[in-house]
């Protein structure tokens, strides 16, 4: 009769110790006959010679073994055929000896991306490999190398653009003389749509460098933007065609300061920026061409504009230029004659003279400023700061008896003037010739224009029987063109002159405000602070003050404004101080470790001798 183990189930045909587990064998009862969950009876097993035991006793033949209930599952019934547990499997072959141990395999899904890319179509099989979408790759600003320059022009012309629509742009035959006399370019509507059709163009080459629209090139954005810009060029070319229609009418016809500053507009966002320009710059030529053509039109329409003005006093009888004499003299020189100097000066030197960088930048911020005064000067009723004719007449004859500054043109110098190609064309060998030759040239200028001014007044002040007012314009303006000529003896040393020029320059913006602040107490003098004037003794000199201070070619070459004394680095606490390098020899320092006496001749140590 078959016995079972009790412990592990396997069946034995007889002995005292099962075959399977080699433990001593208890009589288990019939897996049939056994209520599940029922307790395992005691039995006393006789003792057996070398024989061992669970708890650990020793051997003894009367001992009585207590055993707890089995864990293992039961044996089979005898219905059921038993099939002993299948042997252990043999241990895989990295764990057999002469295998070098390898890692498991991966249990679960990866827990980041996988090493190096994917193969084939990347979204599908990572989706499919790792359970999540593939990372997009960074995308970067198209912008970032464009430089600061290309933003400040963008923004520039759509300032000037806006400002075109506030300004006048021809006369208003309705309103007979007024002081309205004008319509506003606003009050144009193929205006208001060119104008906004030229600001639109500035975004241009921001939407090509975005990738908006595939293939589009140099070329493309070239002809889009000069497309965009010529519904307010065909504006201006109207506004010049109907004042040659009226131009022996006084009250019709006229070009505002809004056709000036529309055409500086316009100069300023058609001209190549330098995130567009083709590295050959083979449209340099055509560019300083147009630059070289505006400026050269520019002083020859300000001297025919003046002709035009003379004679038309000679032959009208309505308006009598000539009487009296002095302010007849006065006005000829406050505008034609100072324009000519400020503009027809720095125009010779571009074209026939020294063709430097410094006139350049003389001419730009001349012109800048005469347009800027256009615009205030229309502030408070047209009883600002500043002065200017409102509506120009090309029969030299302008609103309040005044002849014409000769501003269509001038604005559109300015900004051809800033043009990338002027700047290679006028570019200097070092910065230090190129600035210093920008400081002269502006003290040159801010001299005539200051000292033509205070002529002016001074003529006016004959007439005006020596009035407070005329006469303290006249010292200062005087005073400005003093300091001004002064200072051109200072640029010929820049490292020790500067700090004193940069005092004469402020100098005279202090002054040019006192003279703004006198004049506009004196309603005679007005006229004067024209936008030549504010550029004669305002913007010329802060333009030297640039050029002493902002450039870091300058600031590098001429080093700190002040120098201050050089500072002694300071020892850490506990740590001798290092020996200088130069000076008066300093006395021998101890040893770290003190000073030790030699030892006695002789060799060895003894008393000290007495």
């Amino acid at each position: 009769m078959a016995t079972y183990c009790g412990h592990c189930g396997a069946a034995n045909e007889g002995g005292a110790f099962c075959v399977a587990c080699g433990r001593a064998l208890a009589a288990a009862p019939d897996p049939a006959s056994t209520q599940p969950g029922a307790p395992t009876p005691t039995q006393q097993l006789p003792a057996q010679p070398g024989a061992s035991y669970d708890d650990g006793g020793s051997e003894s033949p009367e001992r009585t073994v207590i055993r707890k209930p089995s864990t293992q599952p039961p044996p089979p019934s005898s219905a059921q055929a038993w099939n002993p547990p299948p042997p252990p499997s043999p241990a895989p072959a990295y764990s057999q000896p002469g295998w070098s141990p390898q890692p498991p395999p991966p249990q679960g899904p990866p827990q980041g991306p996988p090493q190096g890319p994917p193969q084939g179509p990347p979204q599908q099989d990572w989706q499919q490999q790792w359970g999540q979408p593939a990372p997009q790759q960074p995308r970067t600003n198209p912008f970032h190398t464009w430089p600061v320059s290309d933003y400040v022009r963008d923004a520039v012309a759509a300032l000037v653009l806006l400002c075109t629509l506030g300004m006048p742009w021809d006369l208003n035959s309705e309103a007979g003389f007024s002081l309205d006399v004008f319509n506003h370019a606003g009050e144009r509507f193929w205006v208001v749509i060119a104008a906004l059709l030229s600001i639109a163009s500035l975004a241009v080459p921001y939407l090509a460098k975005a990738g908006v629209v595939g293939g589009w090139g140099p070329t493309h954005v070239r002809l889009l933007k000069l497309g965009l810009n010529a519904p307010l060029l065909l504006s201006v070319l109207v506004a010049v065609v109907l004042e040659l229609v009226h131009v022996a009418d006084d009250l019709e016809g006229g070009l505002g300061s809004g056709v000036a500053a529309a055409l500086a507009g316009v100069a300023l966002a058609v001209q190549p920026r330098q995130a567009e320009e083709e590295p050959q710059h083979a449209d340099d030529r055509l560019w300083n061409a147009v630059a070289r053509s505006l400026y050269a039109a520019t002083v020859g329409l300000t001297l025919l504009l003046a002709i035009g003005w003379l004679a038309h006093g000679a032959v009208s009888d309505e308006v009598d230029v000539f009487d009296p004499f002095t302010v007849f003299l006065a006005t000829v020189v406050v505008l034609p004659l100072t324009a000519l100097a400020m503009v027809g000066y720095p125009v010779f030197q571009l074209l026939a003279g020294a063709r430097t960088a410094g006139w350049r930048r003389v001419l730009a911020t001349t012109g800048a400023t005469v347009v800027v005064v256009a615009l205030l000067a229309l502030a408070s009723d047209h009883a600002g700061l500043f002065f200017w004719p409102e509506v120009e007449k090309w029969n030299g004859y302008a609103l309040r008896g005044v002849p014409t500054g000769g501003i269509l043109l001038l604005g559109a110098a300015a900004a051809m003037a800033v043009s990338r190609a002027q700047q290679r064309a006028t570019q200097a060998p070092d910065a230090l010739t190129d600035w210093g030759g920008t400081v002269a040239a502006a003290l040159q200028v801010s001299a005539l224009g200051s000292g033509l001014t205070a002529l002016a007044v001074v003529l006016f002040t004959v007439e005006a029987d020596g009035k407070g007012a005329p006469i303290t314009v006249a010292v200062l303006l005087l005073l400005a063109a003093g300091a001004a000529g002064f200072g051109l003896t200072l640029v010929r040393d820049l490292r020790t002159n500067r700090v004193l020029l940069l005092g004469l320059l402020g100098g005279i913006v202090v002054v040019g405000f006192v003279v703004l602040g006198v004049a506009n107490s004196d309603d005679s003098l007005a006229a004067f602070n024209t936008g030549y004037a504010a550029a004669a003794y305002l913007a010329l000199p802060g333009l030297a003050a640039y050029a002493l201070l902002a450039p870091p070619e300058v600031r590098r070459t001429l080093g700190p404004l002040v120098q201050g004394r050089p500072q002694q680095p300071q020892q850490p606490y506990g740590q001798a101080p290092q020996p200088p390098q130069q000076g008066w020899p300093q006395p021998p320092q101890p040893p770290q470790g003190g000073y030790q006496q030699p030892p006695p001749p002789g060799g060895g140590w003894g008393p000290p001798p007495g």
